[in-house]
């Protein structure tokens, strides 16, 4: 698995949280078409699940830091021959 994440504004700033999801919820929706355009796989490998997390991450960990954002958590299947 890759965790790709991504995040949007610190928790308490800026947008109303509305907004915010609504960003959000454009990312997930925008990133599975633009994976498969752009993806580089070596051959037997394929995208197999694109999981979304969106909610508030702790970045980095420990830090008590919060952001809106998402991480997006992508399943990579291989056969090896």
């Amino acid at each position: 698995n890759v965790v790709d994440m991504m995040l949007f504004e610190a928790v308490g700033l800026g947008q109303m949280i509305g907004l915010k999801y609504q960003a959000l919820a454009a990312y997930v929706a925008a990133y599975m078409p633009t994976v498969n355009a752009s993806r580089k796989l070596a051959p037997g490998a394929v995208v197999s699940r694109i999981t979304p997390n969106v909610g508030i991450i702790e970045y980095p960990r420990g830090s008590e830091r919060f952001y809106n954002g998402v991480q997006m958590v992508v399943s990579v299947d291989e056969t090896i021959c």
